[in-house]
């Protein structure tokens, strides 16, 4: 039966509130909300595990309901202890998100005992939080007629007792507040007024105020970006730092040769304006987002009316919202989208219903080529043309001199250098990224872009601080800021004691901003580049999943960009990267799944791992819970059937193999009928076939009975995906398995002109090439391809390979062997060949430093005895003098002498050609040295 709201209760929704917290499970307030047309807020209840807090705290707020909801009957309704104990292990992260509140706002508790156990448990909680500190902000307790020695007890814990009852202290609270909040209406009104004015005056149409609200929430009207100019003395830009507008208004970027192309194609699309989307792909640090917004400040001085609108990096992309203000316009709409991998999914509605309605869309967007294909594999993107934006050309880095000579930021020696000396540095430097260039002309810390990174990290003092700008670090190295008060929260610190302490500490590697949407505070460093070095460099796999995990137990899934951190965290791409070991990996997600129980996306994840690594069993008992979980979600479905699919290509019977093979893909067809974006089911169907076909068991008509099912899905997959480089490269692979190896190369030829970025398809043609003579093209093929994936190991395998076929001298290819060992840190073989190389070119000190590296190369013992290169001078076998200091019979060391200087090489007299030697302690012998797993050896005594 429905309880009607008091008039007490009336009053709650014309006063403003961070959040509401309650115990009663009934709908009154709800109730109270529904019927006060004039409310301040909007109320957005929160009672289940799944459900999302408010973002917009200036016109909602979160309504906690700690102890369940009559609404909804699947809520862990509590009424006794027993099921206050069971409901706070289920909904635990609503009772965290309290105790975090309570030590960073100012609370009311009204008609709430504080001796409650709920209420006892969260409070003991906050004080342990605090410490022997006190609160920063006030806590209030109304209640009628309380007893002096409960007001002077309460008083010691901070909390500051009123007497009254909840029938009076509102109406009193809501009369005596000094300024009353306009309604929600009222706000919108007042705040799309100025965008609207513009509206009709550049565009004579009137559109709705909480549509422009809508859509200026989450984009920017570039025709509204303030004129203010940012000088270069006071600007982080040339630092490295995310750029602002008014680094661009100022002139503070150099012209991309890039930008031409794309204003051209701009510019002939309004010549027969229609939907289309651009893409432009570039690696990290390339450049991307400066490129963005100087097109949209460019395009904004053209006369052609256009509207340009810019998300916001915190902002959402709300097709809706898009589509129906484009409907209202009556000119072309331009919509610029960074990191636009974020909202692939919201882009493919907008496509639809701009299509369905003739809507003048253009989208531009940027993306890293990572990041792009990790997105891909859940949702489909078409773009209509793709522009590569790739390292600095040699024009672009005389210009980047030029502008760095004028700005004054050089450290003096740079500073000294001509413009073509420091273009040729920035031409090289610039490789890997832009910063790595800017840094390392500007930074008195001599070294390499990684080394000035560490270096400024370890040199804050204090450990705090420290920690701080670690776990920023990890978010942003996700591509995603960090709410304050979570990265505080991980750190033990408050936010109170971050602004009088830390701030300061931290001014120059931690930005701070207000979230478009919620206006909290957000944290991010000065960029994701800067973060994934510093994350890469210091946090180690041994400790990384403690810190992931003390980072992923503070997150608050009802808040949705702390969520959206977790969800990356759970990726088992990046936790393959960066935990590397599987055993690692496994005891993250087991700890995963135990803080997060109810998140079945984790489950999902996990499965995906186990299936990987062959541990059928326990990925379906994953993917099986999470099916039940969240009623035979559609992606699920598609790792179920892809688990079943590697289980069948793996399993030894053959009765059974075919079993789950044919089970496997009756559920992919099943998703190919069903769902709208078919493209990904078909991927994985295909992919499986072939995989299956490669079965050493099958028949050669079983063999060709499976290629040809592959070649009939492919049929239908390019009729109806032509663009698709996927699909182009799987029908490679089929010809590649049926011999065709003209019509192969042809296809991947293709795949790599639609999608440069396809890692797979430029693989898979570089071996083709390598294998039919034409080392240079494969070179320069990989080369290409490595700015989209600067860490592929099959890429950068491939280019060595290529490299010592072409007989590249030297110097060219020791940087390519120390990129490829960057990733494959255990490749025994040529981390020795690497040593072997250091020691012909007389680079000893290189070469000590490689040694000690390979001492903790993962190999067997065997392989390390046994994988032996002989070091050559001029043509012979190096021969080196030294002094023989014996360990145990038959072994020592020979303490060398003269070249290589410092060094030392094992003997081991059953390992030399004359096992008769005799050696003596003190003994200057001559040898040939050579190299083996284990260091440097005596390969002869001569």
């Amino acid at each position: 039966m429905p309880v009607n709201p008091s008039n007490a209760l009336l009053t709650i929704p014309k006063i403003v509130w961070r959040a509401i917290y309650t115990v009663n499970v009934d709908d009154s307030v709800e109730q109270a909300y529904t019927a006060i047309d004039d409310r301040v807020q909007t109320l957005v209840p929160l009672v289940l595990s799944g459900d999302k807090a408010a973002r917009n705290h200036d016109i909602e707020v979160t309504y906690y309901k700690l102890h369940g909801c009559l609404r909804h009957a699947d809520s862990n309704l509590i009424f006794s202890h027993r099921d206050y104990t069971e409901s706070r292990e289920k909904n635990l992260k609503l009772f965290s998100s309290l105790t975090s509140e309570l030590c960073d706002f100012p609370f009311l508790f009204i008609g709430f005992s504080l001796e409650d156990d709920d209420f006892q448990n969260v409070w003991e909680s906050v004080l342990k939080y605090l410490g022997a500190g006190r609160r920063s902000t006030p806590t209030y307790l109304v209640t009628p007629n309380p007893q002096k020695s409960f007001v002077e007890s309460l008083s010691l814990d901070g909390i500051d007792v009123i007497d009254d009852s909840v029938l009076s202290f509102f109406p009193w609270l809501f009369a005596n507040n000094t300024k009353h909040a306009p309604s929600i209406n009222d706000r919108v009104r007042s705040r799309a007024a100025p965008i609207q004015e513009l509206i009709r005056r550049d565009f004579d149409r009137i559109v709705d105020a909480e549509l422009v609200d809508q859509i200026n929430r989450n984009f920017d009207f570039i025709r509204q970006v303030p004129n203010t100019l940012t000088g270069e003395t006071t600007s982080r830009f040339l630092f490295g730092a995310q750029p602002k507008w008014e680094d661009i208004r100022a002139g503070l970027a150099i012209t991309r040769e890039l930008e031409q192309d794309i204003l051209e194609d701009i510019q002939n699309w309004f010549d027969k304006p229609s939907f289309k989307s651009e893409l432009i792909v570039a690696g990290a640090g390339y450049g991307k987002s400066t490129l963005l917004m100087q097109i949209a400040l460019k395009v904004a001085r053209w006369s052609q009316k256009v509207e340009l609108l810019f998300l916001k990096s915190s902002g959402d992309f709300d097709s809706i919202s898009l589509a129906e203000y484009s409907k209202n316009l009556n000119v072309p709409l331009i919509v610029i989208v960074d990191d636009i991998f974020r909202h692939l999914s919201s882009l493919q509605k907008l496509k639809a219903d701009a299509t369905d309605n003739r809507l003048s869309i253009y989208i531009l967007g940027a993306t890293r080529p990572a990041d792009l294909n990790a997105a891909r594999s859940l949702v489909r993107f078409d773009a209509q043309s793709r522009f590569d934006l790739l390292r600095l050309t040699e024009n672009e880095s005389r210009d980047l001199a030029a502008a760095m000579k004028r700005s004054g930021k050089l450290t003096v020696a740079m500073q000294q250098l001509s413009i073509d000396e420091l273009a040729n540095h920035y031409y090289e430097a610039c490789e890997k990224h832009l910063l790595a260039g800017l840094l390392t002309s500007v930074s008195e810390d001599h070294g390499e872009f990684e080394h000035i990174i560490v270096e400024e990290y370890y040199r804050i003092n204090n450990e705090k601080a420290r920690d701080l700008y670690l776990a920023v670090s990890l978010a942003h190295s996700l591509g995603l800021p960090t709410p304050a008060s979570l990265a505080c929260n991980v750190v033990e610190v408050n936010l109170a004691d971050y602004h009088s302490q830390l701030a300061p500490i931290l001014d120059t590697t931690i930005i701070e901003f207000s979230h478009q949407i919620s206006s909290d505070l957000m944290f991010m460093t000065q960029h994701r580049v800067i973060s994934e070095a510093l994350v890469h460099e210091v946090m180690r796999p041994a400790d990384a999943v403690d810190r992931l995990l003390s980072f992923a137990s503070c997150i608050n899934p009802h808040q949705k960009e702390q969520y959206d951190i977790l969800l990356r965290i759970y990726d088992e791409d990046y936790l393959v990267r960066l935990l590397i070991q599987p055993g690692t990996i496994r005891s993250c997600y087991d700890r995963l799944v135990e803080a997060f129980p109810s998140d079945t996306f984790i489950k999902q994840h996990f499965a995906i791992f186990e299936s990987h690594q062959k541990n059928f069993k326990k990925a379906h008992e994953l993917i099986d819970e999470a099916l039940v979980e969240k009623e035979r979600h559609p992606h699920f479905l598609n790792t179920k059937a892809n688990i079943l699919l590697r289980e069948a290509i793996d399993e030894k019977d053959r009765g059974r193999a075919e079993h789950l093979f044919n089970v496997g893909t009756k559920l992919l067809r099943e998703r190919i009928q069903k769902d709208s974006d078919k493209e990904i089911h078909i991927l994985s169907l295909v992919g499986r076939q072939l995989d299956w076909a490669k079965r050493r068991d099958l028949t050669e008509s079983q063999r060709l009975n499976a290629l040809e099912e592959a070649e009939a899905d492919l049929d239908v997959a390019r009729a109806k995906y032509p663009t698709s480089s996927d699909i182009s490269t799987l029908a490679a692979k089929l010809n590649i398995q049926l011999g065709q190896l003209p019509d192969a190369k042809n296809l991947l030829i293709r795949g790599v002109k639609l999608d440069g970025s396809n890692t797979q398809a430029r693989t898979l043609l570089a071996r083709i090439l390598l294998q039919e003579g034409y080392e240079k093209e494969a070179y320069d093929l990989v080369d290409e391809g490595l700015p989209y994936s600067p860490k592929s190991y099959s890429l950068l395998h491939i280019r060595l390979e290529a490299a010592r076929k072409l007989n590249l001298p030297w110097p060219k290819l020791r940087k390519i062997l120390i990129e490829y060992l960057a990733i494959a840190e255990n490749d025994l073989i040529e981390r020795i060949q690497l040593i072997k190389g250091l020691i012909e070119a007389s680079d000893i000190a290189a070469a000590k430093k490689q040694l000690e590296k390979l001492k903790r190369v993962e190999a067997p013992f065997s392989a390390k005895i046994r994988t032996i290169a002989d070091v050559i001078k001029n043509g012979q076998p190096l021969v080196v003098e030294g002094e023989y200091i014996p360990r145990t019979i038959g072994k020592g060391f020979v303490k060398l002498f003269g070249y290589p200087e410092g060094m030392a090489a094992f003997l081991d007299i059953r390992m030399l050609p004359d096992k008769n030697t005799k050696l003596r302690q003190g003994m200057h012998i001559h040898m040939h040295l050579a190299i083996n797993g284990l260091g440097l050896i005596a390969r002869k005594i001569v």
